[in-house]
């Protein structure tokens, strides 16, 4: 069912979801809404995907995202959980800094690090899905955020037209090549494939100062595309791992711990950062030890090490 556009639907929507974020976002309940959260919070979960017509949420951090009218996961959490900033983002992201969100979806990282860089910086966000590409521009615009450019394409070791498989339910589990779970619930689509380095030489980047990485067991092809890019400015890196096949790990680990010198600090979460190396990474070992996708945080040592 097409979603009414009337302005006095999407006003009400807004509230509830306001309502609803605000009450999450806060650690004691009074009992006896506690019992009757529940059922409120699926009916309109229900609600919202039927009725979302697409349009503007204001967070608590300040910032309007766009969420398109075709709901997924992504979207539906933005509209239905409370904002949490990323902290890597202010420690990394300074004022008139160059940054990278690869995969970037509806924009969440990519608002954060334009808020942090300001207007004198530069944020290159680069999602390969039409309708989320098109989100980030107009979250950018309707931020006053024009140090945001938003690139329409893939990244990859090399340049080309390739399959882009999307999921219709969970956009963030989209990958190049054909989608492991397949059927009904996955589209097709063809998208513009490039290298990071081309990208950056193209647009005449002088500096990178940071990059987060989040393409679903594609980081190695992604990587091998930013070689010189990572072996000039040496960037701090956001990286999800784990979501690779298993032969890729020792090749992730020999490009960026053997060859380009970059320390895994540990594996980012909520509340802190767990201690872990390469070793751990590769052995399944300590954080990793359980498998699963994993969000690091890796450094690059410093030049005259990475030189020996």
């Amino acid at each position: 069912m097409k979603a009414e556009k009337s302005l006095g639907a999407f006003v009400r929507l807004l509230k509830d979801l306001a309502v609803l974020r605000r009450y999450r976002s806060r650690r004691e309940i009074a009992d006896s809404f506690r019992v009757r959260i529940p059922a409120w919070r699926d009916w309109l979960r229900k609600r919202t995907h039927r009725e979302w017509p697409g349009g503007y949420v204001l967070q608590t951090g300040g910032l309007y995202f766009y969420v398109p009218e075709q709901l997924d996961l992504m979207g539906a959490y933005k509209l239905l959980k409370p904002f949490k900033p990323e902290p890597c983002i202010r420690r990394f992201c300074r004022r008139g800094d160059t940054v990278v969100d690869v995969g970037a979806n509806i924009g969440e990282w990519t608002l954060q690090m334009a808020d942090a860089v300001g207007p004198s910086g530069r944020v290159i966000a680069i999602e390969p899905i039409p309708r989320l590409a098109e989100a980030v521009r107009k979250s950018a615009l309707a931020n006053h955020m024009p140090q945001v450019e938003v690139v329409a394409a893939a990244l990859a070791e090399s340049e080309r037209q390739a399959e882009f498989a999307v999921e219709r339910g969970n956009t963030g589990g989209s990958r190049l090549g054909p989608h492991p779970g397949g059927g009904e619930a996955v589209d097709h689509i063809t998208v513009r494939v490039a290298t990071l380095d081309a990208l950056i030489a193209e647009a005449g980047i002088g500096r990178v100062d940071f990059i987060k990485v989040d393409v679903e067991g594609f980081e190695l092809e992604v990587l091998l595309g930013a070689r010189a890019t990572l072996e000039r400015h040496r960037p701090p890196m956001y990286l999800e791992i784990g979501a690779e096949d298993a032969a890729k790990r020792p090749l992730l680990a020999a490009l960026l711990r053997d060859e380009l010198a970059y320390r895994l600090l540990g594996v980012v979460l909520p509340g802190g950062i767990c201690d872990a190396d390469w070793d751990d990474y590769l052995g399944l070992r300590g954080a990793f030890e359980a498998g699963g996708i994993r969000n690091v945080l890796l450094t690059p040592a410093p030049r005259e090490t990475a030189a020996r």
